[in-house]
């Protein structure tokens, strides 16, 4: 997965237990971000699908992912304490991608309408109402259905 977010530009902040946080757009600019990490996101649900195939038979995995993606401002650097430091992203941007993939389908990406406006006309969406942990109202969020 790293491979495939590195081939578009991204960056690999963290592995979190069965999870990766990356984010687009710094330590180098890209005007076109959210296409990059949604192209990321949709080669990453065919390898994913192509690694079911070999996984399933070796070790009983049937390996799915959902993918959760925001675009805002947020805080991006070396960060930590005296004692450790590492080059991250936080602030309320990086929460709601959180929730968006928490909530996403099964096999399935899940944006914001801030990410989707950013796309134009260049993916398929379908809307999906969300209830956002920390937001008082449902969300509407869009589930990425494939290029246009």
């Amino acid at each position: 997965m790293a491979t495939i977010l590195f081939a578009h530009g991204g960056t690999v902040d963290k592995f979190m237990g069965d999870g990766i946080l990356a984010f687009f757009g710094d330590p180098f600019e890209q005007p076109d971000h959210a296409d990059r990490c949604v192209r990321a996101a949709m080669d990453m649900q065919l390898r994913v699908k192509e690694l079911r195939s070999v996984w399933a038979p070796k070790a009983g995995i049937d390996l799915k992912i959902r993918i959760g993606i925001n675009t805002g401002r947020v805080i991006v650097g070396n960060l930590g304490s005296i004692t450790r430091i590492e080059y991250t992203v936080i602030g309320s941007a990086v929460n709601l991608a959180q929730r968006m993939e928490s909530n996403a389908p099964l096999e399935g990406i899940l944006v914001t309408g801030e990410t989707k406006s950013r796309l134009g006309d260049r993916f398929r969406f379908s809307p999906l109402e969300v209830k956002v942990k920390g937001y008082d109202n449902c969300f509407e969020a869009y589930v990425v259905e494939g290029q246009a």
